[in-house]
């Protein structure tokens, strides 16, 4: 069985379609009005890096607990905090998305989750800073 056809089972006998039919373009597969989409970020994994050209990691998230996305980039914005960019390939001279999110809706939940993550990781502790931390010298006179 397909990844994909896995993955929406679920979901299209909840919208009253319980099976995939040989030519897909007999019946469009229309979510239940009555049920509402919930997006759930399940999991998100943060690799920052050293700065460049705007880019300061790599994010990867696990949608709906079932759906792996990754080489997210995140970038700096110009007039402060972050953003996520989704992967392209290029093939020739054309630019190809691999995945993107097709509403500003689940955009902005895979980029709150992902740049609230990736600011707690970066973000300098409250109870620690380095005024406290000890400070050691080297005695001169001490070298064997």
């Amino acid at each position: 069985m397909p990844l994909l056809k896995y993955l929406l089972t679920p979901q299209l006998s909840i919208a009253g379609k319980s099976s995939f039919n040989q030519n897909p373009q007999s019946e469009e597969v229309v979510p239940n009005e009555k049920s509402s989409c919930e997006y759930h970020i399940s999991d998100v994994q943060i690799i920052p890096i050293k700065p460049k050209d705007g880019l300061v990691g790599f994010a990867s998230i696990v949608f709906n607990n079932s759906f792996y996305l990754g080489s997210l980039a995140i970038m700096t914005r110009l007039e402060g905090g972050y953003r996520v960019v989704y992967p392209k390939r290029k093939i020739g001279t054309r630019h190809l998305n691999v995945f993107h999110p097709v509403n500003k809706e689940i955009s902005r939940v895979i980029e709150k989750a992902v740049v609230s993550k990736f600011e707690s990781l970066t973000r300098p502790n409250e109870e620690w800073s380095y005024d406290d931390a000890p400070h050691f010298s080297i005695d001169e006179n001490s070298k064997a």
